[in-house]
């Protein structure tokens, strides 16, 4: 399912207009969205889960459960503390090795701080993305650089032995050349 018809379904039978006056956008964002013409921004994802009781990860990537189960507990919480943003992480009850449920919880965490507006601490985590994203694009650099070494070093290797062979017959063909009347090794030892 497209992100737009993840859009639509959330919607259902609000006109744009009206779903869009519960997260503060206008109708015709919502029409971008369902156009794919963009998607919505972090303020609005959060919003939209926040509202529409939607599973973040869901909504961004179309993986997992549509619709956040009322438990009663949160798996995870952003927390503010004395006016600051502290981004503390609480009560995490999911196993660890849940991939799936490890990255919905993160993303619905890094909605909320998207969402808190601390502008200091966005750019702090764009940053620490953008540096992420940097590291895993240069080991996938050096895993490719190192990939091409590995064919140069076998190619070397294959053109050392057609070398080696050259240079043998080379050595056979000037042997014959500068003495005409001796046979080569090779028939030496069929003669006799």
């Amino acid at each position: 399912m497209s992100a737009s018809s993840r859009i639509v379904k959330i919607r259902g039978n609000l006109d744009r207009d009206a779903f869009g006056a519960k997260i503060g956008v206008s109708g015709r964002t919502v029409q971008r969205w369902e156009l794919n013409d963009e998607l919505p921004k972090g303020k609005e994802v959060v919003k939209i889960t926040e509202i529409f009781g939607v599973n973040a990860h869901w909504l961004l990537t179309g993986q997992g459960e549509p619709y956040i189960k009322a438990s009663g507990k949160s798996s995870m919480l952003v927390e503010e503390s004395a006016g600051s943003f502290g981004g503390r992480i609480r009560g995490a009850e999911e196993p660890e090795g849940d991939d799936q449920a490890n990255l919905a919880r993160t993303i619905e965490m890094l909605m909320r701080i998207v969402g808190s507006g601390n502008k200091t601490l966005n750019r702090a985590i764009f940053s620490g993305l953008e540096a992420f994203t940097e590291s895993v694009s240069q080991k996938n650099h050096l895993a490719a650089l190192e990939a091409k070494v590995h064919d140069l070093t076998e190619i070397v290797q294959r053109v050392q032995q057609e070398n080696k062979a050259l240079r043998t017959e080379l050595n056979r063909m000037k042997a014959i050349y500068e003495n005409p009347g001796a046979a080569p090794d090779d028939e030496e030892e069929q003669a006799v």
